[in-house]
């Protein structure tokens, strides 16, 4: 009896590290790509840059003078992590 409570929670426990680590590596594949789209709208120089990650607008990057102001879309990010 005292097996199967302790291999339930090493079950859950692993549980809770892989969703931990998903979440970590979601918001550093956003970061990375939200960097590089700041990076793409200051060598275009275009008035608006969407960033995308997987098809989903994440970050819109709008022109204000000579710097980009970003703006999150929190649902699409959601969707992500």
């Amino acid at each position: 009896m005292k097996n199967k409570s302790k291999c339930k929670l090493k079950h859950r426990t692993r549980i809770f590290i892989s969703l931990g680590m998903a979440f970590v590596l979601a918001i550093i594949v956003m970061s990375i790509q939200i960097y590089f789209g700041y990076t793409n709208a200051y060598e275009s120089g275009v008035d608006g840059y969407m960033v995308k990650v997987f098809g989903l607008e994440i970050y819109a990057l709008i022109k204000s003078g000579d710097v980009y102001l970003g703006t999150s879309i929190g649902k699409n990010m959601g969707i992500l992590c």
